[in-house]
């Protein structure tokens, strides 16, 4: 699902404008788990970043 998604990205260090960036490289296009989170983030850009920040916070949390 793209909380899995974002959330390994975000672990694998990249920022949120990375995770868009790759998230919309045709190349990863042709990898459905991918594909899902290009089309998540191009049509609702707002919603894409809540998640990564939303996951960035839980993931502090569990560091705590």
């Amino acid at each position: 699902d793209i909380r899995s998604v974002v959330r390994r990205l975000y672990e694998e260090g990249y920022s949120v404008e990375e995770v868009r960036n790759r998230a919309n490289e045709d190349m990863l296009r042709l990898n459905p788990e991918y594909s899902q989170l290009s089309v998540f983030f191009e049509v609702n850009p707002v919603n894409a970043y809540y998640v990564y920040f939303e996951i960035e916070k839980e993931i502090l949390e569990e560091q705590r």
